[in-house]
């Protein structure tokens, strides 16, 4: 059983809205670090310091991911998501309160541990938005919360209006995928197209 899998990539403009969505916090730390700096506050001197390196280390991802242009989707390290997980375990100290049960830090910090090991081992980890093909049929993930999977016999057609990709099932049932955001469509739809005949 032969099997295809194409990786839905998102366009350009969609990866520097991520990548800005993703600065903010990194902006944030920074002068959030300065301002503690500026008021004296020297029994927390070392958040500060923490928080304005943090925030300069992912200003300084972004700078050089926008540089390089983010066009290698198959690089092996994503420098920005290691950077953010960084961010994330300082905000996880500056939460934690010790004495307390209930510590919100441990989950920043948990989840900064696994944006960290998500950037190093990028390349491995399935993207989430694909289209696989097998000679039985193909799963489609738009994205994390719609999934269609099909066989081939019971699919009429394949279709792509615009940005809107349609597939019509044998049974007259029509299910629709918007790609706007998707940067490789037309491979998409021609892979759907190949296999399916």
């Amino acid at each position: 059983m032969n099997s295809t899998t194409i990786r839905l990539k998102p366009t350009a403009f969609r990866k520097k809205m991520l990548m800005v969505n993703d600065l903010l916090p990194g902006i944030l730390l920074l002068l959030s670090g300065l301002e503690s700096l500026d008021g004296g506050e020297s029994a927390h001197a070392q958040f500060a310091y923490l928080n304005i390196a943090a925030g300069i280390a992912v200003i300084a991802a972004f700078l050089y991911e926008v540089r390089r242009g983010n066009n290698a989707s198959h690089k092996i390290v994503s420098w920005f998501d290691v950077i953010a997980g960084m961010v994330l375990i300082v905000e996880a100290l500056n939460r934690h309160h010790a004495g307390r049960i209930f510590q919100p830090a441990l989950l920043y910090f948990i989840i900064g541990l696994f944006t960290i090991v998500r950037g190093l081992f990028h390349a491995r980890f399935p993207s989430p938005r694909r289209l696989v093909l097998t000679d039985k049929g193909f799963d489609l993930r738009s994205n994390p919360f719609k999934r269609l999977q099909m066989k081939w016999e019971d699919v009429d057609s394949v279709d792509l209006q615009g940005v809107i990709l349609s597939i019509k099932s044998r049974g007259g049932k029509v299910y629709t995928f918007n790609l706007s955001r998707v940067e490789n469509r037309g491979e998409v739809v021609e892979g759907m197209r190949y296999v399916s005949r």
